[in-house]
């Protein structure tokens, strides 16, 4: 994480117009980059969601 880079702070993306929060940094550019792609907010959670679900498990299901 870049220092003093309010737009990379590890658990939101903000690119343009896209903006997405995630525990995980990879989950949250996952998210961004379905809504830079054109794609709602829904889908953007369900992506964000899915991998947080694949980088960290322990942390993600019903009772994480």
């Amino acid at each position: 994480m870049p220092d003093g880079d309010p737009k990379a702070s590890g658990t939101h993306i903000a690119r343009g117009d896209a903006v997405c929060v995630a525990p995980d940094r990879k989950a949250a550019e996952a998210g961004a980059a379905l809504l830079r792609k054109g794609g709602n907010a829904f889908g953007a959670a369900v992506a964000a969601g899915f991998l947080e679900g694949v980088v960290s498990p322990a942390n993600f299901g019903i009772g994480g």
